[in-house]
């Protein structure tokens, strides 16, 4: 194989860089193999996609290295004129700049871009999810980027991070992790009248029913079943509670008979 065949110069300036041209042969190799037909076509049928979650590089400078515990600590025994800033910086590995900001209250914002939403705004759709749980209708995460799209469509704001006022699926992921009580969960589908069944309504059934049985040989006791087909819906997972163990969700039908 000729491995300077198909070397221009600007290839060559940067092996130059890099070292001696014997030295990077694997660059040479793997130029040879692109121009290849069938590995070339290979490569063009290849979706490259960005990564959802970014990874912080080695050599990058580390930020935010220490927890809000030590922070605390720190601004404590700097006010309190125990440590100074230079030895509270040593002693908790935390920047001076750091302290001396936390410590005369400048730039208390949280570093990066603004989410689209208000933090009040966020708090009272995440309460306003747990109560749609609790009152048996919990919404989907396609619910909550409806209203989502709703509320902006109403207040009037075109949020050029959505398209068309739509939030993504990697917006309602990072919303669960700004509220971690929030979690999605299998519901179970009942109907109206099975939700509006009460703990002494099922007490005050077992009692009639032991006095029915009263006598009663077991084998005289005969339990009928049969089979049919159903409009059953489907499960589908909700927003509900973290630590919910049986979510409902109520419907108008639940596996109910065809007629």
């Amino acid at each position: 194989m000729n491995a300077t065949r198909y070397t221009s110069t600007v290839e060559r300036g940067y092996l130059e860089k890099k070292g001696n041209l014997e030295q990077n042969f694997t660059f040479y190799l793997f130029y040879d193999m692109w121009q290849h037909p069938i590995i070339n076509g290979c490569f063009d049928t290849i979706s490259l996609k960005m990564p959802r979650r970014h990874k912080k590089k080695i050599p990058s400078k580390p930020y935010a290295n220490y927890t809000e515990e030590n922070l605390q600590k720190a601004i404590s025994d700097i006010k309190s004129k125990t440590l100074t800033l230079r030895q509270a910086s040593n002693k908790y590995k935390i920047s001076l700049g750091t302290l001396s900001r936390k410590c005369n209250n400048k730039n208390m914002k949280k570093v990066g871009r603004p989410t689209v939403l208000s933090e009040t705004e966020e708090r009272h759709i995440a309460e306003g999810l747990l109560i749609a749980a609790e009152w048996g209708f919990p919404l989907s995460t396609r619910d909550l980027q409806e209203v989502i799209h709703s509320y902006l469509e109403k207040l009037g704001r075109q949020e050029i991070r959505f398209k068309e006022n739509y939030p993504g699926k990697d917006w309602v992921s990072y919303f669960q992790e700004r509220h971690p009580q929030l979690t999605n969960r299998l519901a179970e589908n009942i109907k109206r009248n099975r939700a509006n069944v009460s703990h002494e309504m099922i007490s005050e059934y077992f009692n009639n029913l032991e006095q029915t049985l009263n006598n009663v040989p077991p084998n005289a006791i005969i339990n009928y079943d049969e089979t049919n087909l159903c409009d059953d819906p489907g499960r589908s997972k909700v927003l509900v509670r973290r630590g919910t163990k049986h979510p409902e969700r109520c419907l108008d039908s639940s596996k109910s008979p065809l007629p």
